[in-house]
């Protein structure tokens, strides 16, 4: 009969753990998506009628099966609704006053929102 001793079937438990944790610990961790407006920055300040550039992204995630799902967004301004969709947009058409702009990712509930102003 082959018996092992307790300290080596310790060592051996305590490495199996470790390794575990190590390997599905950064799945937890990166596992949910975020939204994130790159462009404009919050706070800026445009005159109506000029063009304005939305960016935005959904970092990759096991989630979103490691592809970039950018391209889902779907902005929004407070003022005005549904202003577009994708990655980035240009607007020329926002009305006069302070808009909260929001990209949202539909269906996951995720979402950015940043505050631009729009004078006349």
């Amino acid at each position: 009969m082959l018996t092992i001793p307790y300290e080596l079937l310790s060592i051996r438990i305590r490495i199996n753990c470790f390794l575990i944790l190590f390997i599905f610990l950064p799945v937890f961790l990166v596992s949910c998506s975020k939204v994130n407006i790159i462009k404009p920055v919050n706070g800026a300040a445009f005159t109506s009628g000029q063009a304005i550039q939305f960016e935005g992204e959904i970092t990759r995630s096991i989630e979103t099966g490691g592809a970039d799902r950018s391209d889902d967004l779907s902005w929004d301004s407070s003022i005005d609704g549904h202003i577009g969709d994708g990655r980035m947009l240009t607007i020329n058409r926002l009305s006069v006053g302070s808009h909260g702009i929001t990209a949202s990712w539909p269906n996951h509930n995720r979402s950015d929102g940043i505050s631009i102003l729009v004078n006349p």
